[in-house]
């Protein structure tokens, strides 16, 4: 039942527009494969952050029920090995308003905050 992502684009531009402070987590990024072209389309409309991150435990969050659900998640999961997360770091490590959540930060070698919120 979320919003689609047509839906949560047109919200993020209405609060940017509206002078909002705005950022975007995207935690789990569901299509890392595509993950430059989120930063493009998302990056004018955000002033605070744009956060990626990987799928946290999918075995245990996620029921596959049909076969192409399972092919859905392999794939997804394929993009959660370390060479993956670095190409994408290295693609948008230099980009204005990028964060990066702790399982690429462990990844790609980033020092860990001690206290939520104060990401540098």
């Amino acid at each position: 039942g979320a919003p689609n992502f047509a839906e949560r684009l047109d919200c993020l531009k209405l609060s940017y527009c509206a002078g909002f402070k705005t950022s975007v987590s995207a935690e789990p990024i569901l299509e890392p494969w595509n993950a430059v072209k989120l930063y493009e389309t998302l990056a004018p409309f955000i002033n605070d952050a744009l956060w990626i991150g990987k799928l946290n435990k999918p075995e245990l969050r996620l029921k596959m029920e049909t076969e192409k659900e399972q092919a859905m998640l392999t794939n997804l999961v394929s993009w959660q090995k370390d060479e993956e997360v670095k190409k994408i770091y290295e693609a948008l490590k230099d980009k204005p308003h990028m964060k990066w959540k702790e399982s690429y930060k462990a990844v790609v070698g980033l020092k860990l905050v001690r206290k939520a919120g104060l990401d540098e």
